[in-house]
């Protein structure tokens, strides 16, 4: 009877492993995918590689992505304002004028 029971616990762990691992490997599937499809934005975008032959649910996956990356350079750039405004307000100095956030980024160098 102890050894039975013994025997049920070790499958039952042994299940509960491999449900645990399987999971892991999707998580892993996901993140390789999703570098994978930055990997080959940055591609494009640099001229190197071209999607005419990509598969249209890998350029709608990689329309999300790009969507994504440009709300959290958007909400960065808020941060980022706000941090410099609550900078003046406290009596420090900005090193580049003040500019119309609506204006888009601005890529000095």
């Amino acid at each position: 009877m102890e050894q039975t029971q013994r025997l049920f616990n070790q499958e039952s762990y042994m299940i509960q492993r491999v449900q645990k691992s399987h999971k892991q490997a999707e998580k892993f599937q996901r993140i390789n995918r999703l570098t994978d499809m930055e990997i080959q934005m940055h591609q494009c975008m640099a001229g190197l590689s071209s999607l005419q032959n990509a598969p249209l649910n890998d350029i709608t996956e990689m329309g999300h992505l790009a969507e994504r990356n440009m709300q959290d350079i958007m909400a960065r750039m808020e941060e980022l304002e706000k941090n410099r405004a609550t900078t003046l307000q406290m009596g420090g100095t900005s090193s580049s004028p003040p500019r119309d956030v609506a204006a888009g980024p601005s890529f000095r160098n």
